[in-house]
């Protein structure tokens, strides 16, 4: 299902924001579990730098040991980036979904962190946690999943993730959801529903509760949760990196639906 609804409102935001003055705009671009940054994490990908006047950056944030630190890095980016004069857009991958929910949660608006934040994009957001990372200590599953192989793997549990902060507090900050449905054949047996081989559809697209999910339109989803473009994308974890820049480039098309 085409989102074109959401394609003309992302349009004429960005119509919108481009004339307000100020003293920079930058899209931020935050990698997933187990990444250093961006560019060089899990699956190929390159930054959305097509806006004239707005400054693509590749976030250094280490996820390869410890969630917390991850966050506390992602909040130092934000005052650096988004404060003043300045305002942000953000695309994130997979845990870096969980690590910019849980800083707007738990600091958005906190003295000291009054960010301008337009929009975030998802892409195969583990937000609300991965199953996966419930068997990740074992040594057959990392063998099955080399998304797996960091110490980090066994803190972004469904248990801890959907615990540990207020998803609804999003700081008033939307949040566009693109999950994915091009599974690895092994994901089927420890994923609940719909999913990219490493995220289930009930995180990727932003379900209040665990459990099947067929695709990303349903309800009840967290407040400020938006499915964006489609309700699925015929992508896996590691294409879906790519998902939010086709999509901005070139609206619901076939290139933004599979690559």
């Amino acid at each position: 299902m085409q989102m074109r609804w959401l394609v003309a409102a992302l349009a004429a935001f960005v119509v919108s924001s481009s004339g307000v003055a100020s003293a920079a705009t930058y899209t931020l671009h935050a990698g997933g579990l187990c990444s250093q940054d961006y560019l060089n994490g899990k699956g190929s990908a390159t930054l959305f730098d097509d806006w004239a006047g707005v400054t693509a950056v590749n976030l250094r944030i280490d996820q390869r040991t410890d969630h917390n630190a991850a966050v506390s890095e992602m909040v130092g980016h934000l005052d650096t980036y988004c404060r003043g004069s300045n305002d942000c857009y953000l695309i994130v991958h997979s845990n870096g979904g969980a690590v910019i929910a849980q800083a707007l949660s738990i600091y958005g608006g906190t003295p000291g962190h009054d960010w301008n934040i337009n929009w975030v994009i998802h892409q195969g957001s583990n937000t609300g946690g991965s199953n996966l990372s419930d068997i990740a200590g074992t040594w057959w599953a990392r063998w099955l999943s080399q998304a797996l192989l960091c110490d980090m793997a066994d803190e972004v549990t469904p248990g801890i993730h959907r615990s540990t902060f207020d998803h609804n507090d999003t700081y008033g900050v939307t949040q566009y959801m693109l999950a994915g449905f091009d599974t690895w054949w092994y994901s089927d047996l420890f994923l609940p529903d719909e999913d990219d081989g490493v995220v289930g559809m009930d995180s990727a697209a932003g379900y209040v509760f665990e459990g099947v999910k067929a695709n990303a339109c349903g309800t009840p989803r967290w407040s400020n949760h938006v499915p964006a473009w489609y309700c699925g994308f015929n992508r896996d974890h590691y294409e879906i990196k790519n998902a939010g820049r086709d999509c901005l480039r070139n609206g619901a098309s076939s290139i933004c639906y599979s690559g």
